[in-house]
């Protein structure tokens, strides 16, 4: 039987059975993949997705106490917007970029004035990482949430973005980082996304791209998957083409995966849950198999076949 494409509302017959592995509860899940656009949707949305968000998921785990650890953090940070210092250099290089602080400096804030948005931001990892570098105007929302978090300088609200619309709050930057692909209707999402920002304001989007070599060579087993955190992942071309025609103008995009698309999902084909897996930046990037995996992540994002992305959209 014939589904329909969350993204571009075309039909396909071509389905694919996917195990939750984040956490091996051992659910299975099916996925549609359009023969149109390229892209993967969840058919089935649970109606305990809730469950599917424990206390110990990766954006509720909260930040480190050690000192020096966030110093060097900060440093790195700094780096990234634009301050040259030879520890964030040095740490940058050896690390990567932040893929988000690097949009953010692309879109060219004003720290004092500019008021910038994280839909899904969690505990308010980046949030955290922006007030440590003189951001004033920030505020944070997460469905997921527990109850409201109030940091020092701003807090992060048990809210839906429907819910700030009604509110009629404006916004000059909104970043949805890895949070595209778990919105139970897109399209909708991203309408009302767009009535927050302000003219000419910017939206951050980064996301797992299906079009991809991973999904190609592991299919089922492709990490981005998800399943069923992920409701909808979109192509290249194809979220370009759905964003372009809810009024947002492409400003700039960058591929940014690195060798986890590898070593986690080859993990996942044997049956190892990523909870059990050690994916620390050590055996990430410096290990012998990390190191060619990372070099050649870094080759497949040059040729935009990574298997994830940001995007900085305009408002038109």
């Amino acid at each position: 039987m014939k589904r329909e494409c969350k993204l571009c509302f075309n039909e396909s017959d071509d389905i694919i059975e996917v195990e939750e592995m984040m956490f091996g509860f051992k659910t299975y899940f099916e996925y549609l993949y359009c023969d149109s656009c390229q892209s993967l949707s969840l058919i089935n949305i649970p109606n305990n997705m809730v469950d599917y968000y424990p206390r110990n998921y990766y954006s509720f785990v909260k930040r480190s106490a050690n000192k020096f650890k966030n110093w060097i953090s900060k440093s790195k940070s700094a780096n990234t917007l634009g301050d040259f210092s030879i520890i964030g250099c040095s740490v940058r290089f050896l690390t990567g970029r932040n893929s988000n602080l690097k949009a953010i400096k692309i879109c060219k804030p004003d720290k004092n004035t500019s008021r910038i948005l994280d839909i899904g931001c969690g505990d308010g990892f980046l949030l955290d990482k922006l007030n440590e570098q003189g951001f004033k105007k920030l505020f944070g929302i997460d469905p997921y949430l527990e109850k409201e978090i109030q940091k020092n300088d701003y807090k992060i609200r048990k809210e839906s973005v429907e819910g700030l619309v009604n509110e009629k709050c404006k916004f000059d930057i909104i970043i949805l980082s890895h949070v595209f692909e778990h919105f139970e209707e897109p399209h909708s999402s991203l309408k009302n996304i767009y009535k927050l920002l302000e003219s000419n304001g910017a939206l951050i989007l980064r996301s797992p791209i299906s079009s991809c070599y991973a999904f190609k060579k592991y299919k089922k087993n492709w990490y981005q998957i998800d399943a069923p955190r992920h409701i909808l992942i979109p192509s290249f071309s194809g979220l370009k083409q759905m964003c372009e025609k809810l009024g947002f103008r492409l400003q700039n995009y960058f591929f940014d995966s690195d060798a986890k698309q590898f070593l986690i999902s080859a993990n996942y084909k044997r049956g190892i849950p990523m909870i059990s897996q050690n994916t620390n930046i050590l055996k990430t990037r410096f290990y012998p198999k990390g190191m060619y995996f990372t070099i050649f992540s870094r080759i497949l994002n040059l040729k935009d076949k990574g298997d994830q992305a940001t995007f900085i959209f305009q408002k038109k």
